[in-house]
């Protein structure tokens, strides 16, 4: 086992102390020993929700890719017009419901933080 040296400064050491009074343990090394374990678990729990959001949107995306893929192929489409040079009035009406979507989901969680 290696020893350090830290520098820590009042408060932090006033955590150390609440965490080692609630757990009870036998010293300040054991403490954050537990911290720090503690910590690469709530790590490793992030990146797996973060891993589960990905493959979730990455399968809708290749569904609704196949979906649209055997649209075009079952209608005979063979011409291409990129979003970006010309948009369709359904896709700025999406982008404007999903605006105005955020805005309000942004409007709600704001009124839930003022509210605590």
């Amino acid at each position: 086992m290696i020893n350090k040296l830290f520098r820590l400064d009042e408060e932090e050491l006033k955590i150390i102390n609440e965490v080692q009074e609630l757990y009870q343990f036998s010293s300040e090394a054991e403490t954050v020993r537990y911290i720090i374990r503690q910590y690469k678990k709530q790590l490793e729990g992030t990146n797996k929700i973060h891993l589960a959001v990905l493959r979730s949107i990455e399968e809708k995306v290749d569904i609704l890719y196949d979906i649209v893929n055997t649209d075009l192929i079952e209608r005979k489409v063979d011409t291409l017009y990129p979003v970006d040079m010309v948009e369709s009035p359904v896709i700025q009406k999406a982008r404007e419901l999903r605006r105005q979507k955020l805005a309000h989901k942004k409007q709600r969680s704001d009124f839930r933080k003022k509210r605590q």
